[in-house]
């Protein structure tokens, strides 16, 4: 093993609990918004015909991907997964995202960060490091900190950088210096001075809870539930695209540069022009077939037998 690696012991790695995920395109909405703003009313005079009947679809995506079950699970995956949930159940915390950050001023005391770091050589003490060059193997994806105080003394690596941290909004980055003591148990990074880029991905707190041993069954169980329900998701977004592209493809006869004519503030790409389009689309069929827009997609993966 590279010596390198007994530089510092990591952290779990925190639950993906601080950054929301980005919003897909969302046109603005198509019924009931004033007319100067109504992309509905610009595009009255753009036809969108379905040339086909919505019984007509199940056989223009005839091989929707299978649904997961929990008789086909990856066994590697689920071990892996059990790890996992086991892990977590045996902290006597939970990680919380902490949303007040920004009126917090950043990073604060009692925190805990998950971050990406690397190191800079200062001064290369007793190690083999070139002052001015990244110290190769000195760094960190990840690393779940305490932003604390009260470590052993105030000189130790980490409370270094929980104050290096301090003030730090998320996926911000702070540069700041730490100094290696002479005693450090990795010979090669004694004595060491280095500057430090952290990257703050994360910014929550640890929730005290009663940490408790699962069994292999509650193990096995938690994690098969965790790992379809992923899947899942998986399989509605591959059906969901499929179908998509059949109704767009083989189903609806518009004019798409009549449209974007039409919708003269609009500055399209290739993907939210299409993302614009199915939402046209989905208010016509949702016309046709007296239900709301909202619901279209649920209704086309019932047609589909999804």
């Amino acid at each position: 093993m590279h010596p390198l690696l007994l530089l510092l012991p990591l952290l779990p790695l925190a639950s993906p609990f601080l950054l929301p995920p980005r919003a897909p395109f969302r046109p603005p909405p198509l019924s009931g918004a004033d007319p100067a703003s109504d992309p509905s009313s610009a595009t009255k005079g753009v036809p969108i015909t379905l040339t086909e009947p919505l019984s007509t679809l199940p056989s223009l995506v005839p091989h929707l991907p299978e649904r997961p079950s929990a008789a086909k699970l990856d066994g590697a995956k689920l071990e892996k997964e059990k790890g996992k949930v086991s892990l977590e159940a045996a902290q006597a915390y939970v990680l919380k995202a902490r949303h007040d950050f920004v009126t917090r001023g950043g990073v604060c005391v009692g925190d805990a960060v998950t971050i990406d770091w690397d190191a800079t050589c200062i001064d290369k003490g007793d190690g083999p490091w070139v002052p001015g060059q990244k110290m190769k193997g000195v760094k960190a994806k990840g690393q779940l900190l305490d932003v604390r105080e009260d470590y052993d003394d105030g000189a130790t690596v980490w409370s270094q950088f929980s104050r290096g941290v301090l003030g730090a909004g998320q996926m911000s980055s702070n540069t700041f210096e730490v100094q290696f003591p002479g005693g450090h148990p990795t010979p090669v990074l004694r004595g060491v001075r280095c500057r430090v880029t952290a990257l703050v991905r994360s910014i929550g707190y640890k929730e005290p809870r009663t940490a408790r041993e699962l069994s292999p069954a509650e193990a096995t169980a938690i994690a098969s539930t965790n790992l379809l329900a992923k899947l899942e998701q998986r399989y509605l977004e591959e059906c969901d695209k499929m179908i998509l592209d059949a109704v767009m493809d083989e189903m609806v006869d518009m004019d798409t540069d009549k449209v974007t004519e039409s919708v003269s503030w609009a500055k399209f790409g290739p993907e939210s022009l299409r993302a614009f389009s199915w939402n046209l689309v989905k208010e016509e069929i949702a016309r046709g077939e007296g239900v709301e827009a909202r619901d279209v997609e649920k209704l086309l993966r019932e047609v589909c037998g999804v």
